[in-house]
């Protein structure tokens, strides 16, 4: 069964069949948006409301964008569109995945997925919210929460380009990831396995860089101090005091705006010196030393 209505311009067809009610696309070819037997709205291209979009099970766009402009896309399960998935407030699948093809995942309040979420060619972005995810978070350029968290729960944290969190980026059992860009919190840094910037920044303004196994950047770490995970006694300070066990040195000891003062190392052989002369040397053969020996106190010979 179908209906015709006849407008200006183009002329439209709701039609039914199989149980299957909706509209016909303009050259009768497929459907443009119908409703199937399960209760599902399927769209081909653009799903956009004014306000909520909210579906039982899927919410899909195969070929277009989900937007609700003032409002939240939620769905039962998956929220996937072929380019751009949009939330004024918030994008919410409740046991499935966030999914844009080829455009962005936005919103304004969160963006939450029991599994995965996933902008395969663009960015992932929460301007007042998290972005949490059950599984992973993927993004082809930026993931960003601007004021909030980025969390995967049982996967990884990965962007083409630059993470960053308002407050903090979490990947409770595996990576957070930024292959172009930098990672970015204002709080903490957490992962179960690596946290790697190849060619960016590291950064934690008021927290901590955290990793189970590795910390890796292409340009800076940049935190306070630097904690041993095995001994947290151990801590680097580079503007105050630090704890190590040892210290490894290949050349030279020096000191900071005048490099020819200094404790010298090579092979078997330690020579401190000052503007740029040795005045003590020890080696194998004994102890040299050049200028004279002021002494206060006593001196014994044993």
């Amino acid at each position: 069964a179908q209906i015709n209505f006849a407008t200006t311009g183009q002329d439209r067809v709701l039609y039914g069949n199989n149980g299957t009610v909706g509209f016909l696309k303009s050259d009768n070819s497929g459907w443009n948006a119908s409703s199937d037997t399960d209760g599902d709205w399927n769209v081909d291209r653009d799903v956009e409301a004014g306000r909520n979009v909210i579906a039982e099970d899927d919410v899909t766009a195969t070929s277009g964008n989900i937007a609700a402009t003032t409002g939240s896309v939620t769905a039962g399960t998956t929220v996937a569109a072929g380019t751009t998935v949009t939330g004024g407030t918030g994008v919410i699948a409740t046991t499935g995945n966030v999914s844009a093809t080829v455009g962005d995942v936005t919103a304004g309040n969160d963006v939450t997925a029991a599994q995965d979420i996933t902008a395969t060619a663009g960015d992932i972005t929460a301007t007042a919210g998290d972005v949490i995810a059950g599984d992973s978070v993927t993004a082809e350029n930026d993931i960003t929460a601007t004021s909030g968290n980025i969390a995967a729960t049982a996967g990884s944290v990965a962007a083409g380009t630059t993470v960053t969190g308002g407050t903090g980026v979490t990947a409770t059992t595996g990576n957070v990831t930024a292959t172009a860009g930098d990672v970015i919190a204002g709080d903490d840094v957490t992962a179960q396995n690596n946290i790697t910037a190849t060619a960016g920044n590291i950064s934690a303004t008021a927290g901590s860089v955290s990793a189970g196994t590795t910390v890796t950047a292409g340009t800076d770490v940049i935190g306070q101090r630097f904690v041993d995970a095995d001994n947290n006694s151990y801590v680097v300070n580079p503007a105050s005091d630090s704890i190590m066990h040892a210290i490894g040195i290949d050349d030279d000891l020096y000191h900071n705006g005048d490099t020819d003062t200094k404790l010298q190392f090579t092979t078997d052989d330690i020579s401190l010196q000052t503007g740029g002369s040795e005045r003590l040397g020890v080696d194998n053969d004994g102890v040299d030393i050049t200028g004279d020996i002021d002494i206060s106190g006593d001196l014994t010979a044993v």
